[in-house]
């Protein structure tokens, strides 16, 4: 397949499996031979951007962190979507409240989410790593102040 943009969208589609075992297989297929190392972040980004994928994907990073660590600036896009939607147990108890699905990384993926980048410095340096930390205490923060008014909001919704 030789047109880019058509194959960004199959990459892309690839990356909006919910079986488990298909998001694995996607998840290898990212680091195969058959994946040009540009096109990476934008398929582990698609999962990670995904209820079902979002915690496959980041232990799946973890894992292979090293030929993720050579994709230049693919590394901060990957790095956002990897960690964007982490936040706190509180996230977990809205969805609870809501009856939702549990739609962000437990508590415990926050802070290994430091714990990881303390051991492995990206190459893409501090800077991008205190930007993806700033999203997780703005989720908190929004959260903290929002998570009242989102669940009376959905449960009037629900009731009527």
């Amino acid at each position: 397949m030789t047109d880019p943009k058509e194959r960004h969208h199959l990459l892309l589609a690839m990356g909006a499996a919910r079986q488990p075992s298909l998001i694995h297989r996607t998840l290898r297929f990212a680091l195969s031979s058959a994946v040009r190392v540009q096109d990476r972040w934008p398929l582990v980004s698609a999962i990670a951007e995904q209820q079902y994928g979002r915690n496959f994907a980041w232990d799946f990073f973890k894992v292979n962190f090293a030929s993720f660590n050579v994709m230049g600036s693919g590394l901060h896009s990957l790095l956002s979507a990897l960690t964007r939607h982490f936040a706190t147990s509180q996230q977990l108890e809205v969805c609870r409240r809501l009856r939702y699905f549990v739609c962000f990384h437990p508590p415990s993926l926050v802070q290994d989410m430091e714990t990881f980048f303390a051991a492995h410095p990206p190459a893409v340096g501090a800077r991008v790593i205190a930007e993806v930390k700033e999203v997780v205490k703005h989720n908190v923060h929004w959260l903290h102040h929002h998570a009242a008014d989102v669940c009376a909001l959905v449960s009037s919704a629900v009731d009527d």
